[in-house]
């Protein structure tokens, strides 16, 4: 496997204060904000009717069935 796993041995106190040494305080707050504020914001969801007939194709999914005529429902 080419995988190196490099934890950090310091804890989470120690590690802070080096990103906040290292960038300043205001950008390593805007930054957690922007992390805090990303897991708040629903993530977009798509359905499998909003995917094109190409996409659809290519990862198997069978193509979509014309849609009724409605013009045929109306008295």
């Amino acid at each position: 496997m080419n995988v190196e796993l490099h934890l950090d041995p310091r804890p989470p106190a120690a590690a802070l204060e080096d990103l906040i040494s290292r960038h300043g305080p205001a950008r390593v707050a805007a930054a957690l904000l922007r992390v805090l504020a990303a897991r708040l914001r629903p993530s977009r969801r798509r359905s499998a009717d909003d995917l094109s007939g190409w996409l659809r194709r290519d990862i198997g999914l069978d193509p979509l069935g014309k849609s009724p005529e409605y013009w045929k429902f109306l008295p």
